[in-house]
């Protein structure tokens, strides 16, 4: 056995299997409330590094990885009359979702819209279009919504982002955690992604997207992207303890540039170069190409063609 690999396979392990029994409603698992204590990864992958090779020093990282997962799942399983901080130490109960509906209308002189969104503990989906330039439903039992929008010279600026939270405690992700956005298929967009521990099912096979760059802390998220609307487009990843499944159209081809850290990267269809990038088999030829630039610390990327 290699040794060497299991502190990133528990970390995996433990990610997958709290997202999954949160998914089927076994437990509510409270994600906020390791937030604050991420750094803790950082000095984690740093104690990997500086521990010798051998046998006795794997060991030594393998207790370290297993005591700050118990330490974690101790957070995330308190009771939930535990306080919960944003920015003020208050107890609010909350059990009704609030419901904010969002939209801008389209008009035919935006040919090119950029959409910011930033939250933690909701689950983001894109997949339907709309005649709208934008249109969200987005229900959260902890927080409030808001849609600010700048036009000028045929640029349309989105902003998505959640209110002050006054200190309230997220139960859970799922239904009542949630925000539906759809888009306009005719601007080419630009989606910039910022989130905490939250996860993101992003469809955007109908639209032209230019670039995505994503920023995610504990974060589980999927994305399929359809063929460049102009000669390439670039997805940027910065991850902290994330998972990225990635789909991309065979047609396109495609070139990932991976600073990957303690990361597990299963990019199928794609030949490792010298130079440490990986390439698709059509890339030389493609007219249309697709740039990948990860950043990650421990996560699990899967990049796949479709």
């Amino acid at each position: 056995m290699n040794l060497g690999k299991v502190s990133f396979g528990l970390v995996v392990i433990f990610f997958g299997v709290f997202i999954l029994l949160e998914n089927l409603g076994v437990l509510n698992f409270n994600w906020f409330s390791i937030f604050d204590f991420w750094p803790v990864l950082i000095i984690l992958i740093g104690v990997n590094i500086l521990l010798p090779k051998k046998t006795e020093g794997q060991i030594l990282s393998i207790m370290a990885t297993v005591i700050v997962l118990l330490f974690f799942t101790y957070q995330g399983l308190k009771p939930t009359r535990a306080t919960w901080r944003i920015s003020q130490n208050k107890d609010v109960v909350n059990d009704e979702a609030q419901l904010s509906l969002l939209s801008r209308d389209y008009d035919e002189k935006v040919d090119h819209a950029e959409l910011n969104i930033s939250g933690g503990a909701v689950e983001f989906k894109i997949s339907d279009t709309s005649d709208k330039l934008i249109d969200i439903e987005a229900n959260s039992t902890f927080s409030s919504f808001a849609l600010s929008s700048i036009l000028n010279n045929g640029k349309a600026t989105l902003d998505f982002t959640q209110k002050d939270t006054d200190g309230r405690k997220v139960k859970s992700l799922g239904k009542a955690n949630r925000a539906l956005i759809h888009l306009n298929q005719n601007p080419i967009w630009d989606i910039n992604l910022e989130i905490g521990a939250s996860t993101a099912d992003f469809d955007l096979k109908p639209f032209k997207v230019r670039k995505l760059k994503i920023e995610g802390g504990a974060s589980s998220i999927k994305v399929v992207l359809g063929m460049p609307v102009e000669e390439s487009s670039k997805i940027d990843f910065e991850g902290g303890v994330s998972s990225l499944k990635l789909q991309i159209p065979k047609e396109a081809g495609c070139i990932i540039y991976a600073e990957a850290g303690l990361s597990s990267l299963k990019f199928s269809g794609f030949v490792k170069q010298e130079d440490g990038t990986y390439l698709s088999e059509n890339y030389k030829e493609s007219p249309k190409r697709i740039e990948i630039k990860l950043e990650n610390g421990l996560s699990s990327i899967e990049v796949s063609r479709y």
